[in-house]
């Protein structure tokens, strides 16, 4: 899944079949998850790491040629110290709609999607990048390549499973899985995050992740 960043693959399957509007029922914790979804992205591509009790280190200045994740990595580089990851989650989510707007567009420009002139989504358009062409829809692509980790025994890239933990974390495990088999998928998805020997930029995804959970109960609480 190279040709999509993490956020965009989050936004994507968070999208609703017909409208330009994240599923209602997931919307609390996909506002918070997509900001974590930002942070993880940086951490895989090693732009910031962690150090310890949370707190986001800047690694790596060079932007990465992606209006969302250069507007979160230039405050991160133009902070004059270390804040963790709630204060990141917290001082993002004022800019949610305005950066879901931005990643509309975005992804509309890349051809993810087409809208009709009633304004609903048409997603049965071929997947094509400057690296992929594909002659299938992106979210089936995504869907497939997800089901294909958790539900079959070939073990998952860092980006498949930073993005099933993200998609765990956002409660929105259903729109990927059948009832049936969510179960199974979660225990596996758990199973795979505890067992799996992993190092750092990834180790750091996943933690920035967890603190997203975090985050997204506490505000939630404090509303």
């Amino acid at each position: 899944m190279p040709a999509l960043s993490l956020p965009e693959a989050l936004f994507i399957l968070a999208l609703s079949d017909e409208k330009l509007k994240v599923h209602h029922v997931v919307e609390v914790p996909f506002s918070y998850g997509f900001n974590g979804a930002i942070l993880a992205e940086l951490a895989l591509r090693g732009k910031i790491g962690l150090k310890p009790k949370g707190k986001v280190v800047l690694l790596n200045a060079d932007l990465c040629a992606d209006d969302v994740l250069d507007g979160v990595l230039t405050r991160i580089v133009s902070l004059d110290h270390s804040a963790k990851v709630h204060y990141w989650i917290e001082n993002l989510s004022g800019r949610y709609r305005k950066t879901q707007k931005l990643m509309s567009g975005y992804l509309l420009q890349k051809g993810v999607f087409k809208i009709d002139e009633s304004q609903k989504l048409i997603w049965a358009v071929p997947f094509q990048t400057d690296a992929v062409s594909v002659n299938a829809p992106a979210k089936y692509l995504i869907k497939q390549e997800l089901r294909q980790a958790l539900l079959t025994e070939e073990p998952p890239s860092d980006f498949d499973l930073a993005l099933l933990y993200l998609v765990y974390t956002c409660s929105m495990m259903f729109l990927v899985f059948t009832r049936d088999e969510q179960k199974f998928a979660s225990r596996r998805l758990e199973s795979l995050v505890r067992g799996k020997e992993i190092v750092s930029p990834l180790t750091d995804a996943l933690e920035i992740i967890k603190i997203t959970t975090v985050s997204a109960a506490l505000l939630a609480l404090a509303k």
